[in-house]
C-alpha cells in the first residue's frame, strides 16, 4: 500500500477530527444557555446531538425512542459516529 492511496483517508479522518472537535467546542459555549441549544420537540427518527458521560463528548445521534421512566423521560439514541446505543434524560 503506498502513501498516495491512504491519502484520501488520512484527510477525511483529520477533518472528522476537526469537524467533532468543533461541535464540542460549539455544545460546550451552547451549554451555559442549555435552554437556548435544546429543541423545541423530540421524536422518533430526529437527528439531534447529545451529550454521553460515558464517552465524555458531545455525539451526533438519532433518537429510536422515547419512554416515561422513573418520573422523567428518557431517550434511546443512536450514536452515529460510534454505531452504538445509548441512553439520555430529556431534560
Amino acid at each position: 500500500v503506498t502513501m498516495e492511496a491512504c491519502g484520501p483517508y488520512i484527510v477525511d479522518e483529520i477533518e472528522y477530527k476537526n469537524q467533532n472537535a468543533e461541535i464540542n467546542r460549539f455544545y460546550d459555549k451552547s451549554c451555559e444557555n442549555a435552554d437556548e441549544a435544546k429543541p423545541v420537540t423530540l421524536e422518533e427518527g430526529q437527528i439531534c446531538v447529545v451529550f454521553s458521560e460515558e464517552l465524555k463528548c458531545w455525539c451526533r445521534a438519532v433518537i429510536k425512542s422515547i419512554m416515561y421512566c422513573a418520573g422523567h423521560y428518557q431517550t434511546e439514541c443512536f450514536l452515529g459516529d460510534y454505531a452504538k446505543y445509548y441512553f439520555v434524560l430529556t431534560k
